[in-house]
């Protein structure tokens, strides 16, 4: 764990004059979470500590010195090709030449079976047997058909910057091990203004898909892609301990206080409840698909998979799924959340769509459906659906840049926002919905993904449900 940033200067020119958290992550945010007890926001993201690696294509031959560092090769007159060559331990190198193959590691690859290859010159087929190798490396994180695609690429510069493919080709694959960081912030408010101090960081070592609080607003718990469930003993100082384990990418966690256990959702097909007194799941409940989102409210939890399924369990019997549904809507879930009443559920979807669902029978004449994050013709993904802890409308965040304020009982939205500039991936209330966070990130051409955390001060009139004005339809 360490403290990090420094508080920024720069004019605020975010479209609903939100605030900008200081010393954001420098690359994507995967979720953001408040503690149910004070205003301290955690962020899972993936951000890059590491020089930066490039890719590049080179005539002539690169080699390794004494101390196992890369040598570059001669980037000849082309200028642009200068400067480039910047690598630290925590690389790892594919070179591939059309009359022999090395691969280069930072204690990566074993002392035999592979460090020359011998292969034809052109043989596409024999390159992929070499990519699928480094694969199997524990740093090189490529999949084949991206290093086929980074093939191609490295081929038409080559032309474009020699006139040839037949002069000696060398590709650079680069691939950065990243700082995959847990951030929290203390936030303080007053009735106009927002301010941010940052207080402490945890690294994971694979990238961090989901986040939650302990009731107790004092520990966090995070998972990701590997395959594990952290618990950080966040305010005490403690450090970070493995409290569940997956076979696959853990992509939703959830404490659920009333039962004293964590539940955790995966792309193994399985939703896991632990004690975290001991080291096995208590219970291991099987799903129809990949979990895709999840959402709590006790003794609701709603789980949404792959192919639109969407399963309510009753957590006084959770070993037996509740109800089991079709979504309503037709393309990809990307998010749910449940009624603060528990009597049903939002879901979201990729088309620019959310579905409201009843689970009692009586009441699913009130299910509908409604198009939002759509600017003309164009539709984007509502990715994240979060209740006013208070006044009990919702908000969603999606792929065009905006969030929006909607009453589901009225059947009308509330307050719409401007759009920033990228879409919002993750959003989240505080305790008293007093504050609304979200994230967007910064992407240029030549950089990683950059990202900025928000905090928005949302106004009674755009959260409180009011009776809808003229005719009742759907928005």
């Amino acid at each position: 764990m360490s403290t990090f940033g420094m508080a920024s200067s720069a004019s605020n020119t975010n479209p609903n004059k939100s605030t900008e958290v200081v010393s954001p992550p420098t690359d994507g945010v995967s979720s953001l979470c408040f503690s149910p007890k004070a205003n301290y926001l955690v962020a899972t993201s993936w951000d890059n500590q590491d020089p930066k690696g490039v890719f590049g294509v080179y005539q002539g031959c690169g080699g390794v010195d004494k101390a196992g560092g890369f040598i570059a090769p001669n980037p000849g007159s082309n200028p642009s090709m200068r400067n480039m060559w910047t690598f630290t331990k925590g690389h790892a190198l594919a070179l591939i030449f059309p009359g022999i193959s090395r691969a280069i590691g930072s204690d990566t690859l074993p002392k035999t079976g592979g460090t020359k290859m011998e292969q034809k010159s052109g043989r596409r087929d024999e390159i992929g047997k070499l990519l699928k190798y480094l694969c199997q490396v524990k740093t090189l994180k490529l999949c084949t058909n991206i290093a086929h695609a980074y093939l191609t690429l490295a081929r038409r510069v080559h032309v474009r910057e020699y006139g040839s493919a037949k002069d000696c080709l060398v590709l650079l694959v680069s691939i950065t091990m990243e700082q995959l960081q847990v951030r929290c912030w203390e936030v303080t408010k007053t009735r106009t203004s927002v301010s941010t101090v940052a207080k402490t960081s945890m690294a994971h070592e694979h990238p961090v898909l989901c986040s939650a609080w302990k009731d107790d607003g004092t520990t966090v718990f995070s998972g990701g892609c590997d395959k594990q469930v952290k618990m950080w003993p966040l305010l005490s100082g403690g450090q970070p301990v493995t409290v569940a384990m997956h076979d696959n990418p853990v992509t939703q966690v959830a404490w659920i206080p009333e039962m004293n256990l964590l539940v955790s959702g995966s792309w193994d097909k399985t939703l896991r409840y632990w004690d975290l007194r001991q080291s096995n799941p208590v219970h291991t409940q099987q799903l129809p698909d990949r979990c895709y989102a999840l959402t709590v409210r006790h003794p609701l939890m709603v789980v949404a998979t792959a192919d639109r399924n969407l399963i309510a369990f009753n957590l006084q019997n959770p070993q037996a799924e509740f109800k089991r549904i079709v979504s309503l809507l037709k393309f990809q879930t990307r998010c749910v959340a449940a009624f603060p009443d528990q009597q049903g559920f939002l879901v979201g979807s990729i088309e620019g769509r959310v579905g409201v669902h009843h689970l009692d029978e009586q009441q699913q004449n009130k299910d509908f459906a409604f198009k939002c994050h759509r600017d003309g013709n164009n539709i984007h993904s509502v990715n994240s659906l979060n209740f006013h802890p208070v006044h009990h409308t919702f908000a969603t965040a999606g792929s065009d840049g905006a969030f929006n304020f909607w009453d589901k009982d009225s059947k009308q939205k509330l307050k719409g926002m401007n759009r920033c500039n990228q879409p919002i991936p993750c959003s989240s209330f505080n305790n008293d919905g007093s504050l609304y966070a979200y994230a967007v990130p910064k992407i240029t051409i030549q950089q990683h993904a950059k990202a900025s955390i928000y905090l928005h001060l949302p106004q009674e009139s755009d959260v409180k449900s009011k009776p809808r004005a003229g005719a009742v339809g759907r928005k």
